[in-house]
């Protein structure tokens, strides 16, 4: 298949069971010499905004990875970016839309499965197919999603983007705790989604847990903060619930040395 156009997303290889992934001719299970292109290292770039797909009527094609919401496995529904009532299933991974490379179009809200992505690699001249699975996302220094997820202790509306690299999304939890019961999960929020939140469940040396504003903590580890207030107070409220207000009912003090 010929090359996407320039508008492509990036991608890093990222293999959770081996350091590296196959680069394939064909969107198949196929590993041998005959269909092997390559194999690509985790940490690689590749570029690529198309993903084979199979419709319940067996018909085959690609479809930009925009125009899709992955529900689990090799499923994913079709849920067009433009908000159109259909999108289209090309015959080849480019942004041709004529007939010549038109197979059909899928409707809002169908169900397709796939699980190849067609990429570019700098080595390799045609281009190739990875397994969705093995790859991860390059955030785009100009992506406006990045530039409000950054740490940036002066944003006071802190905006992120959900990323777990081991799964396809993480917890909403009612209660900040490790319980996944049904009574405390709200729902998975799929990798990518935009969140917004600006506190910090955190428990003090003393053992009291509180609410603390991101722009107030300075992060020293995955799990371990030093306040630093970003007004430069000698202390910084510890709220009992993640809003603003900080009265005497409502906050207590951690210092700087915290």
């Amino acid at each position: 298949p010929p090359a996407p156009s320039a508008m492509v997303k990036t991608w890093l290889v990222k293999n959770q069971r081996t350091k590296a992934t196959y680069l394939r001719r064909e969107p198949t299970q196929d590993y041998s010499t005959g269909n092997v292109l390559r194999v690509v290292k985790n940490g690689e770039e590749l570029s690529g905004e198309f993903l084979y797909v199979r419709r319940a009527s067996r018909e085959v094609g690609f479809v930009k990875i925009r125009h899709l919401e992955h529900t689990g496995g090799g499923a994913h529904r079709v849920r067009n970016a433009d908000g159109s009532c259909t999108t289209l299933l090309r015959k080849q991974p480019h942004e041709a839309f004529d007939t010549g490379n038109t197979v059909g179009y899928a409707a809002e809200g169908e169900l397709v499965t796939g699980e190849y992505v067609f990429v570019t690699h700098r080595e390799v001249k045609r281009g190739g197919f990875v397994k969705m699975k093995h790859l991860r996302p390059k955030a785009d220094p100009l992506d406006l999603h990045l530039a409000l997820s950054v740490f940036d202790g002066a944003l006071v509306a802190q905006r992120w983007t959900v990323l777990d690299a081991g799964h396809d999304g993480a917890w909403l939890r009612r209660e900040p705790q490790s319980d996944r019961s049904q009574s405390n999960i709200v729902c998975l929020v799929p990798n990518g989604s935009l969140v917004s939140g600006e506190f910090v469940h955190v428990r003090r040396s003393s053992g009291e847990t509180g609410f603390v504003r991101f722009r107030d903590l300075e992060q020293q580890s995955p799990k371990a903060w030093i306040v630093r207030s970003s007004e430069g107070a000698a202390s910084t409220p510890l709220r009992r619930q993640p809003r603003e207000a900080a009265g005497a009912g409502e906050a207590q003090g951690a210092s700087g040395a915290e």
